[in-house]
């Protein structure tokens, strides 16, 4: 009987360590070397103004190389052809007593003509930013016509969480694999009017530095009279 329960216990043994081995070799190889980045994307708002008439016109632009600097290295890396989930948000400046979201949406008191890529399914505080890949560049172009007085601010933000894709290192010409929680937008080389900005919208006390990146150099304020 002592022989049979050992015979039994060896054979169980067995069982367990060929499902084991079966179970490692057809599990998937998980890449922990997957390299994390935030794209700086470079938005010209033109002219460059603080205020505007209402009824005259600015533009929106970008006609830039797909090379693009990762925030995080500092390191160039060419993006092929990637939809990066821009959105446009737009807020009517009210009280520097809130922060920006509790301010007032106000996509409705602007007009939006596109001539490249440009603002699509607008909704009441913000819509799609599409930019056109071609020719290994990433071009928009969208005449704005203020609509309503008041002072606004305009900011540029991602919906997706994690942006997987392949990406090119200039320098070694390797593809590797990145993922993209932020991405973060440079308007006219900070030329944003942050003065302004504050003067009429409450600054969080506390920002991680991808949000004190885009409130300092992707949020454009300006006073339509």
């Amino acid at each position: 009987m002592t022989m049979f329960l050992k015979n039994i216990k060896c054979l169980l043994l067995y069982i367990l360590l060929i499902i084991g081995s079966s179970s490692f070799q057809c599990s998937e190889p998980i890449n922990e070397a997957l390299q994390v980045v935030e794209l700086i994307l470079p938005i010209s708002f033109v002219p460059e103004f603080s205020t505007i008439s209402l009824g005259d016109s600015f533009e929106i632009s970008s006609n830039v190389p797909d090379t693009l600097q990762d925030y995080l290295t500092g390191q160039y890396f060419k993006a092929l052809d990637i939809d990066f989930g821009t959105r446009i948000m737009v807020r009517k400046l009210i009280s520097n007593q809130r922060v920006e979201y509790e301010q007032p949406a106000a996509m409705g008191s602007f007009q939006f003509t596109n001539f490249v890529g440009g603002v699509e399914n607008i909704a009441s505080s913000a819509a799609d930013f599409k930019l056109k890949y071609e020719k290994e560049r990433y071009k928009v172009k969208v005449k704005v016509t203020p609509l309503e007085t008041g002072v606004y601010m305009m900011a540029f933000f991602r919906v997706n969480s994690i942006l997987k894709n392949l990406i090119r290192d200039p320098k070694t010409g390797q593809l590797k694999d990145a993922s993209m929680n932020f991405m973060l937008y440079a308007i006219n080389k900070g030329n944003i009017n942050f003065d302004l900005y504050k003067d009429n919208c409450k600054v969080p006390a506390a920002l991680g530095s991808e949000r004190d990146f885009n409130i300092r150099f992707g949020t454009f304020t300006f006073e339509v009279k």
